[in-house]
């Protein structure tokens, strides 16, 4: 590929980055899942029933322009869980002491509802994405036909 200015190499690459940050994304959405999931593997309640609203949580944003770059975000949607009823031999009742925001720090510390310990979510995630971002972003630019070393 032959590029006439500076100008047209930008808006080559700009296009292309948001290709390479969505991809990213669904890579590092994917390593979060996986632990998520792997803590909901961990339990099965006998005093309430789940409703799986901390799984359905977990969101991925649009990309977000920095002007001259991008960039996107995962994040626990605390809008998305209702926690004041819980669901007990089919019967809705209140559920006294556990808010959203205590539901989610007890997930992100492996706890499931005080029971039990667990995956601690959130440190094994970091942990994994520690290791592995920087591989994966440069996998997704290459393959976006950004080349990098």
């Amino acid at each position: 590929m032959v590029f006439k200015s500076a100008e047209e190499i930008k808006m080559y690459i700009m296009k292309n980055m948001q290709i390479a940050i969505k991809e990213a994304e669904k890579k590092a959405y994917e390593i979060i899942s996986k632990f998520l999931k792997q803590y909901y593997s961990e339990f099965s309640p006998s005093v309430y029933e789940r409703t799986y609203q901390l799984l359905s949580s977990l969101v991925e944003s649009e990309i977000i322009s920095t002007g001259n770059g991008y960039q996107v975000q995962i994040y626990f949607d605390a809008s998305r869980l209702d926690y004041s009823m819980k669901l007990i031999n089919g019967t809705r009742v209140p559920n006294k002491g556990w808010s959203e925001e205590k539901t989610l720090e007890a997930a992100m510390n492996g706890s499931h509802g005080g029971y039990t310990s667990g995956t601690p979510i959130w440190s094994e995630s970091v942990a994994a994405l520690d290791a592995n971002m920087i591989i994966i972003l440069k996998q997704s630019l290459v393959s976006a036909g950004i080349p990098v070393k």
